[in-house]
């Protein structure tokens, strides 16, 4: 699509995106488990020439009158079997605002627990996980989570619920001196 920028330049940029935002669930147990999903993705499968199988919270796709919070609710319950004693809607983050035109709603999710078995969508296949969040972090670190809305809406979740920084709601964890 030919762009014309501020300074009267027209340049071509290839956008995408979708007419509503999806959720991403920052899921934790009231044991401090992270609930994560292994998950077949065609796009990086075919980048890798390779099945690749993306550890990554889990989230999903608003119909256009859903609210964030109620997409939220759905697509963990669908996933994953689990539901919520509470949900927050965090600020959206931009993945890759130079491109993608929908920005994501990340969401935290507390004290999850298992209600049902996942009911899963035709093309979802994947595999449920659970992490205590220790651990979650460490693979966030080390690049075995490797989606960008995945790692960022755990930064984002744990900044809020009061990690690393606020000694009010110290739950053992620092950042590196």
């Amino acid at each position: 699509q030919d762009i014309k920028l501020p300074n009267d330049t027209v340049t071509e940029f290839v956008l995408w995106g979708g007419k509503t935002s999806p959720s991403i669930i920052f899921p934790l147990t009231s044991k401090n488990e992270v609930i994560a999903v292994k998950q077949l993705r065609i796009a990086a499968s075919m980048a890798k020439e390779k099945e690749m199988w993306v550890l990554e919270l889990p989230g999903g796709n608003a119909s256009p009158n859903d609210s964030a919070e109620a997409v939220a609710k759905q697509e963990l319950l669908e996933e994953t079997g689990y539901e919520a004693d509470k949900i927050t809607v965090l600020p959206e983050i931009w993945i890759e605002p130079s491109t993608c035109f929908t920005p994501y709603i990340p969401l935290i999710a507390e004290n999850c627990r298992q209600i049902q078995e996942p009911h899963l969508g035709k093309s979802e296949i994947l595999e449920l996980n659970l992490f205590p969040l220790e651990k979650w972090i460490e693979l966030v670190k080390n690049g075995t989570v490797n989606d960008a809305k995945s790692i960022t809406t755990t930064f984002r979740a744990l900044l809020h619920l009061g990690y690393f920084i606020d000694k009010k709601y110290d739950r053992g964890l620092r950042l590196p001196s």
